[in-house]
């Protein structure tokens, strides 16, 4: 559709001699959660996200979407996208990129790169210890911190080799402190690889734009790591490889007990290191089990930032870790959120992972020996907490909305003393179905 020196806008047209639509319905396509017609996702299935993930990421690459259509002749969908050039230069280079890559980048960088000092920029405690098990594996000096500020800081006051970037981060994200790395004296020519699980074109185009050098997905493959780092570490003479010894661990009956756990995804991350794998899902398990809790109070407080924030990030770690329909469930409700889905729909799957992930850490917990410590009820016992729980029963006797402000100050107490059960109390209370709550929470008492 249009051509210059550098882009082309293509154009893709599909059209078909279907039902049709009308104006009005042409105008609520590409949008969230809608469909022409509500009848259709029970005749022919689809949830109505399909036109609205297709003009977002067609925005996203600068193009656009739309739609020619005549009630019971047909229609014509079509996208535009814009696509760079590939010069001979650019060609030549990916090509030397490829070639460059030797058959066994790990040994290579063990026998080569030994002591050479990278910083990693990564907010999150689980992924920070994963990646610097994949470094000091292949023997660099790897620096962590946690968040961009203090990696410009960083940068700016140390030499390093390399520098591996995530992108959502608070204070200041891998963006902007890219950008700002760019700008200090001697740091222009610094490689900086982008580590995120946004994957999409349009996120890596993002990321070159900004000055990285490369992208990696996140949960980290250990090979595209090390063919990565092998790519734009400063070149050095090939030593020849020691004899690799045979080190790989066999899988245990603990880690294979785990429900949902996928073992050879979660070891593939620490390369097939299990000491390192129960650690980390301990981690897991300790720093975790209130995320779901935490979540819910930033989307009623109407803090989406930090809703999706925190949603990204589960959805990250339990790839990481292996737990696949973690991952699914949290990337469909940072997409719910990103998209303002209706609130009883974002709320039903907050619920809906937090008792996946209730279950699995729980399991965790009891499997690999370490006592469940949910929030802190801050020394609060049994007696105690019934005694909220009693306070909060009068105001649902008289339908006093102050229940919903003392209910959002006694969460810790509650979940820290009746755990799951405390999520349906706090829906009920939230919803101002006050009659139901009362119900759950006499249930409670009695229990």
């Amino acid at each position: 559709q249009e051509n210059n020196e550098k882009s082309v806008l293509l154009r893709i047209s599909v059209q078909d001699q279907g039902i049709g639509l009308t104006h009005e319905q042409q105008s609520a396509l590409f949008q969230t959660f809608s469909q022409a017609d509500a009848s259709i996702s029970r005749k022919y299935g689809g949830t109505g996200l399909g036109l609205a993930i297709t003009k977002l990421l067609a925005t996203q690459m600068g193009g656009s979407v739309g739609v020619q259509s005549e009630l019971g002749v047909g229609s014509t969908f079509w996208l535009t996208v814009r696509l760079n050039k590939v010069t001979q230069n650019t060609s030549n280079r990916l090509i030397e990129d490829k070639l460059a890559v030797l058959p066994n980048a790990e040994q290579t960088l063990l026998n080569s790169y030994s002591h050479v000092r990278v910083l990693l920029v990564e907010d999150n405690d689980i992924n920070q210890e994963v990646a610097m098990e994949l470094l000091r594996t292949i023997g660099l000096e790897v620096e962590a911190v946690s968040n961009g500020q203090q990696a410009v800081e960083k940068v700016r006051d140390n030499d390093y080799a390399l520098v591996l970037m995530d992108i959502q981060m608070p204070v200041m994200d891998g963006f902007q402190a890219t950008k700002l790395i760019r700008q200090l004296p001697g740091k222009s020519e610094l490689p900086i690889i982008a580590m995120t699980a946004n994957v999409f074109d349009a996120d890596r185009q993002r990321c070159f734009n900004v000055g990285m050098n490369d992208h990696l997905g996140k949960p980290v493959n250990s090979k595209k790591l090390y063919e990565t780092l092998l790519r734009w570490l400063p070149k050095r003479d090939v030593i020849s490889p020691l004899p690799i010894l045979d080190n790989v661990n066999t899988l245990t009956e603990e880690l294979a007990a785990i429900p949902e756990l996928n073992v050879a995804q979660g070891l593939k991350s620490v390369n097939g290191n299990v000491d390192k794998l129960k650690q980390l899902l301990l981690m897991f398990s300790g720093g975790h089990v209130d995320d779901l809790n935490t979540l819910r109070l930033h989307y009623l407080r109407n803090e989406m930032d930090d809703a999706k924030r925190l949603a990204h990030t589960l959805k990250g770690l339990a790839a990481t870790l292996g737990f696949q329909e973690v991952h699914q469930q949290a990337q469909a409700l940072e997409f719910a959120i990103k998209k303002a889905a209706p609130e009883a729909e974002i709320l039903q799957s907050i619920d809906g992972l937090a008792a996946l992930l209730i279950k699995i850490l729980s399991a965790i917990e009891l499997i690999l020996n370490k006592p469940v410590e949910l929030p802190s009820a801050n020394g609060l016992d049994l007696e105690k907490a019934q005694r909220v729980l009693l306070q909060i029963e009068a105001l649902l006797g008289k339908d006093d909305t102050l229940v919903n402000v003392l209910w959002q100050e006694s969460v810790p107490i509650i979940q820290a003393t009746y755990g799951e059960t405390a999520w349906q109390l706090g829906r009920q209370i939230e919803n101002y179905e006050y009659e139901k709550a009362l119900f759950t929470l006499r249930s409670m008492i009695n229990t």
